[in-house]
C-alpha cells in the first residue's frame, strides 16, 4: 500500500500473557495490522491483569476503568466497565485511526466511543459465541444480552469475524507457528498432558472431569501433567505457567482436550497437533476444528470410552504415531499463521477498498426537550447539550434512512444550494457522533 495506514487494536487483554489463547489471538491481530501501517495497541483490560513487562517489544496502552454504571444494565457485565461515554472521554485530544479491530464483544462499546466522529473502519472479532456459551450455561438473562449488543455490533461496523464462522460472521481461525519438530527418536512412555489457560471455567471443568473420571481408569502408572496458568490448583499434577511449549509437546506421549463446555476453536488442540502428538478430545474439545475423529484424532465424551482412546495411544505407540502423523500433514496446513493471517490481511483490504454505504441515526438512551433549542440528554453518560440550528436539523433528520450525502441534499433544498454545504453537514455530523447523540450503521 503506497500510504500508511493508522492502524488501532482494541483489546481485552494484553499480548504479552503467553500461555492464553485471547492473548494469542491479540498478538495475531497485531502482527496483521503492521502489515497496514503503525499500531496503537489498548488493553481494555477485561480478561486479565495488564503485566508489567514487555516481553514481546509491542508497547500497550493500558485504559483505566472504573466501576460499572446502573444506567448500563442493557450491556453485558463486562461490557458495562468499559461503555461507549468512557471511550469517547478516552479519546479526547487522541489521534485518529484508519483501521481499527477490535477482540471481543465486549470492548465493543469502548471501541465505538473512542472513534467516534471519524471515518475508521471497524472490524469486531467476536471470538467465541458468548450467547450460545451461556445458554448453555443457563446465564440466559446475560446471553440475551450479548445477543443485543451483536446485533448492535453488526449494525455499526464493517465486519463482524469469529474463530469458527458462526451466525453471520466471517470465519477467521485460531492460527499456529509449524516451526516446532518432534524428536523422531524418543522413546514412548506414558505421559499425557493438557494445556490451557485455567482462569476459565471450561478448562477448570474439563480437568476435574479428567482426573476425577477418567484418569483413575487409565491405570497407576500414567504420567499426568497439567500446564498453563492457574494449573496450579491440580495437584500434584499442575506445573504452572509453561514458558516452553516446545519442550512440554516434545516429551508428551498424548495430549487430552476434556472440555465439557464452551466454544470457539482449540489453541490447545492444534498447538499439539503441529507438535506431532496424538491427541484425545471430546466433541466440545475439538469442536470448531476441521478434523477426522479416528483418522486425525479420537474422540471420546464418556469416561470409559475416553479413557479406552487414550490407552490405545499410549499401549499402542504405531496408532498414536499414525494419528500424530495425519494431524500434521492435513490439519495444521489449514492452520498455519501464514495462512490465516494471508486471510485475515485479505478481509481488512476489502473492508478498506469497499466499505458498506453508511445512514446516520439517533443513538438510544437520549431524552429530547425543546424550549427555543433543542435540548438532549445522553441518560447513560448523564450530559445534556443544546443543539443549534444546524446541529437540531441534522440531528432530527438523523433517522436511520439517509447517508450524509443524502441530507445534504436535502438541506440544500430546503437552505439554498451551498458549495460547502457537504463540508458543513459532514463536520456537524462528527461534532454529533463525537458528542455521542448520533451514530452511523450500515443501511
Amino acid at each position: 500500500m503506497a500510504d500508511a495506514i493508522r492502524c488501532a487494536l482494541f483489546t481485552p487483554i494484553s499480548t504479552h500473557q503467553m500461555g492464553n489463547g485471547l492473548a494469542h489471538r491479540a498478538r495475531f491481530w497485531h502482527e496483521v495490522l503492521t502489515g497496514f501501517g503503525p499500531v496503537r495497541t489498548v488493553v481494555i483490560p477485561l480478561a486479565g491483569t495488564p503485566p508489567t513487562s514487555d516481553p514481546n517489544g509491542i508497547a500497550e496502552t493500558i485504559v483505566t476503568l472504573t466501576a460499572a454504571e446502573p444506567s448500563t444494565a442493557h450491556l453485558p457485565d463486562r461490557a458495562r466497565l468499559a461503555p461507549e461515554h468512557t471511550g469517547r472521554l478516552w479519546q479526547t485530544g487522541r489521534e485518529t485511526f484508519d483501521l481499527v479491530v477490535v477482540l471481543r464483544a465486549y470492548c465493543a462499546p469502548f471501541a465505538f466511543g473512542a472513534v467516534a466522529g471519524t471515518d475508521a473502519v471497524v472490524v469486531v472479532d467476536l471470538d467465541d459465541d458468548d450467547a450460545a456459551f451461556l445458554d448453555d450455561a443457563g446465564d440466559h438473562e446475560e446471553a440475551a444480552r450479548y445477543r443485543a449488543l451483536t446485533a448492535e455490533i453488526e449494525r455499526r461496523t464493517e465486519r463482524v469475524v469469529s474463530v469458527t464462522g458462526f451466525g453471520t460472521t466471517s470465519a477467521i481461525a485460531n492460527s499456529v507457528e509449524t516451526s516446532t519438530a518432534r524428536a523422531a527418536a524418543r522413546v514412548p512412555g506414558r505421559r499425557v498432558v493438557m494445556v490451557g489457560n485455567f482462569g476459565y471455567p471450561p478448562n477448570v471443568d474439563g480437568a476435574r472431569w479428567f482426573i476425577d473420571e477418567v484418569l483413575p481408569l487409565v491405570g497407576d502408572d500414567l504420567e499426568f501433567v497439567v500446564a498453563g496458568p492457574g494449573s496450579e490448583r491440580f495437584e500434584p499434577f499442575g506445573v504452572g505457567y509453561a514458558a516452553d511449549l516446545a519442550a512440554l509437546y516434545a516429551a508428551a506421549d498424548a495430549a487430552v482436550v476434556p472440555l465439557r463446555s464452551g466454544s470457539g476453536s482449540r489453541i490447545k488442540a492444534i498447538e499439539a497437533f503441529a507438535a506431532g502428538v496424538a491427541v484425545v478430545g471430546t466433541t466440545v474439545g475439538l469442536s470448531g476444528l476441521d478434523v477426522r475423529p479416528g483418522v486425525d484424532c479420537l474422540v471420546a465424551d464418556e469416561p470409559a470410552a475416553f479413557a479406552t482412546a487414550l490407552s490405545e495411544l499410549l499401549d499402542e505407540p504405531d496408532r498414536a504415531l499414525q494419528l500424530a502423523t495425519a494431524a500434521l500433514a492435513d490439519v495444521v496446513p489449514r492452520y498455519t499463521r501464514q495462512l490465516v493471517a494471508e486471510r485475515a490481511t485479505q478481509l481488512l483490504q476489502r473492508c478498506i477498498a469497499h466499505p458498506a454505504q453508511r445512514v446516520l441515526v439517533r443513538a438510544a438512551g437520549l431524552d429530547i426537550s425543546a424550549v427555543s433549542d433543542l435540548v438532549v440528554t445522553d441518560t447513560v453518560s448523564m450530559t445534556t447539550h443544546r443543539l443549534g440550528a444546524w446541529e437540531a436539523a441534522l440531528f432530527v433528520m438523523a433517522d436511520g434512512t439517509s447517508t450524509l450525502t443524502e441530507i445534504s441534499d436535502e438541506l440544500a433544498e430546503i437552505r439554498g444550494s451551498s458549495l460547502d454545504m457537504v463540508t458543513q453537514v459532514t463536520a456537524t455530523a462528527a461534532a454529533l457522533t463525537r458528542a455521542g447523540l448520533v451514530h452511523t450503521i450500515r443501511r
